[in-house]
């Protein structure tokens, strides 16, 4: 009887009933994907060491799984939009906020911040301009935060085991990024290569063509840059050296930063 009603509803209203079921299912592998989104990219997660997968490999999933969340979201919305639209109810449904159930605007929110963040990330226009792609990439608090209020407490709860470690790793990381170093030295060599010499804490250890990641505020309070350490942990207790090579804008200013102090050394000389 059911499947004899269904060829009785009429052929405008079951168009927008599959709009809106295609939609929910897409939602739902979603918000499945949001749930792994968040852990390819917490450096200090103890799940990357149990796997044995370095950061830097991580990264990779996390680009995976990104784009497969965005297309997913966005064939969401659309749906839904599609079907809205026919009904002739879009702008009422795109500005709808409710305080108890699924609440449209956030999502419409969320989803247009995640597409900021996933269209500079493109690999053409991340090459172009990083710095562009970097800070647009911190909307991703805007995409979280409207994600649950789109979807309520008790469905976020669903992917909120992932962007909690995260946000964990991330406040872990602030607390030790509270550290400084001074340069005590810096030379830049004729085949655009830098050398920083830096004062090394007590509490670093490292091991031989280790990385750090550096933090030069004259340049950006928010860049963080992985560098491989040139120096031996047996070389000295107090210092470190790191070479970088000049390839993008981030390091071409650390070159012209680096020259314009040694050119005022020369003058005062």
């Amino acid at each position: 009887s059911e499947l004899v009603s269904w060829f009785h509803v009429p052929s405008k209203e079951r168009s927008i009933l599959m709009l809106e079921l295609a939609g929910l299912r897409l939602w739902m592998i979603g918000l499945f994907c949001t749930a792994f989104l968040f852990l390819p990219v917490a450096r200090g997660s103890v799940l990357l060491r149990l796997i044995d997968i370095p950061f830097e490999h991580a990264t990779r999933y996390h680009v995976w799984l990104g784009h497969l969340t965005m297309l997913l979201f966005t064939l969401h919305g659309l749906f839904y939009v599609i079907g809205w639209a026919i009904e002739g109810r879009l702008a009422r449904e795109l500005m709808d906020w409710k305080n108890i159930g699924i609440a449209n605007l956030p999502g419409v929110i969320s989803l247009l911040a995640g597409l900021l963040m996933w269209v500079t990330s493109l690999p053409g226009v991340r090459q172009i301009n990083f710095e562009l792609f970097f800070y647009t990439h911190q909307l991703y608090v805007v995409f979280v935060v409207f994600l649950a209020l789109h979807v309520g407490d008790f469905l976020f709860c669903f992917a909120a085991g992932g962007i909690f470690l995260f946000m964990l790793d991330r406040f872990l990381r602030f607390c030790q990024s509270r550290r400084t170093v001074n340069i005590l030295s810096a030379r830049s060599f004729p085949c655009r290569t830098l050398e920083l010499v830096l004062s090394k804490p007590a509490n670093l250890h490292y091991n031989a063509l280790g990385w750090i990641f550096l933090q030069v505020r004259e340049l950006s309070w928010l860049q963080w840059h992985p560098f491989s350490v040139s120096s031996s942990p047996l070389d000295g207790k107090h210092l470190s050296a790191v070479l970088i090579k000049v390839l993008g804008d981030w390091t071409g200013k650390l070159d012209r930063l680096v020259s314009s102090a040694s050119e005022k050394g020369t003058e005062t000389e």
